[in-house]
């Protein structure tokens, strides 16, 4: 019963490092396709 318990935060625990894994590489490809949209309009300004 108890080692059953155990499994289940066990699990509970590498689903919420996989969901936070997740969110921070979404977040991290925003933030490179933004900087890059930003950096192509720069570069499209000054000829």
């Amino acid at each position: 019963m108890i080692s059953k318990s155990f499994i289940t935060i066990n699990n509970l625990k590498s689903n919420y490092n996989y969901e936070a894994v997740s969110k921070n590489t979404l977040f991290y490809t925003l933030s490179k396709i933004k900087w890059i949209v930003l950096h192509f309009i720069e570069q499209n300004q000054n000829p």
